[in-house]
């Protein structure tokens, strides 16, 4: 049991249920049964409608997480520990931009 009561405390409980509720206790205890099952049963027709809705989900999309790269990824680490470089082909220079022409019109000395 979640609450660990020990005779004495049962017993006081019953004490105290029987001045409460009288003649009716049989009743009482009939409903709060009937009513905690229904809890139960609604609870766990939820979860397995969560649950099928998550498999679902789940084979639809594969987390990132575990998809593989197809190669190493430059800056991460390989199996022999060495960074991979970016790709090995040479970088092409570029000219800088040449500044734009002065507009045409009288010059001054």
């Amino acid at each position: 049991m979640p609450f660990n009561l020990s005779v004495g405390e049962i017993v006081v409980l019953l004490v105290v249920a029987v001045i409460l509720f009288g003649g009716r206790l049989p009743q009482v205890a009939r409903t709060v049964a009937m009513t905690i099952g229904n809890i139960r049963r609604g609870m766990s027709a939820e979860m397995g409608k969560l649950d099928r809705e998550l498999r679902t989900t789940a084979d639809e999309v594969r987390p990132a997480s575990l998809i593989e790269p197809a190669g190493p990824v430059p800056g991460q680490e390989c199996e022999d520990e060495e960074l991979v470089d970016g790709p090995d082909e040479p970088e092409e220079e570029t000219e800088a931009p040449k500044p734009p022409a002065p507009p045409p019109g009288p010059t001054q000395p």
